[in-house]
């Protein structure tokens, strides 16, 4: 790579490919977010082109992750539903991780979509048996967590919250704990009947003030 100038150019090949899918990464998480998006959109298309699965995935976690403001959001959405429809023909990127079926699930349920959204829940529930990886589990758990809040199963949800909780810091990894609980965790006590202020330590592990944590909620 080029540090003045980003990713090398080359032939239209999956080096080519994954050599953007990574600098699109990086320049996301350096705060340049427009040429991020522009080089994994570029790795994206090469990756399909090509049917080069690690990129394409690659790409994708970028695409996934930071399109997720109000103005990309539905772009973001067009991706997810995408990769929601390769779970079913067998396309699905090499890096299709649970991780990436989190953020379809969130997406299906911010537009909606409950059932698809129980459907991708199912899909990860299968993988998080075969990969035996801790903190995939604890993701399972607080989307789990999640739709006990939607159901309204709020002592349940409470419940739940203090489980994934302690497991998470019997493992060391209590902030990824509170980070799965957190959004489910907030509603589930507001709905109880917890103030906002009562609950502020729920919102400093995710760098957010009390009026953000409600809008991201």
């Amino acid at each position: 790579m080029d540090r003045e100038n980003g990713p090398v150019r080359t032939p239209n090949t999956a080096e080519r490919a994954m050599a953007d899918a990574c600098a699109g990464w990086i320049k996301c998480a350096r705060g340049d977010i427009r040429t991020g998006i522009k080089l994994s959109r570029q790795a994206l298309d090469l990756g399909r082109k090509l049917g080069d699965q690690v990129s394409i995935g690659r790409a994708s976690i970028t695409l996934m992750f930071y399109l997720r403001t109000p103005s990309t959001s539905w772009s973001g959405c067009r991706l997810r539903k995408s990769f929601f429809q390769g779970l079913h023909t067998g396309t699905r990127p090499g890096l299709f991780v649970p991780t990436m079926q989190q953020w379809i699930m969130d997406t299906f349920l911010a537009i909606g979509q409950r059932k698809r959204a129980e459907e991708v829940l199912e899909k990860v529930r299968i993988q998080v048996v075969l990969l035996k990886n801790l903190s995939n589990e604890l993701m399972l758990s607080g989307r789990e967590l999640a739709f006990a809040v939607m159901d309204g199963h709020l002592e349940k949800a409470l419940n739940m919250a203090e489980s994934i909780q302690s497991r998470a810091k019997e493992a060391g990894l209590a902030e990824i704990g509170k980070i799965y609980t957190a959004f489910s965790l907030f509603r589930a006590r507001l709905y109880s009947g917890t103030s906002i202020e009562a609950i502020e330590n729920e919102v400093s592990v995710l760098d957010l003030t009390p009026k953000q944590y409600c809008a991201w909620c």
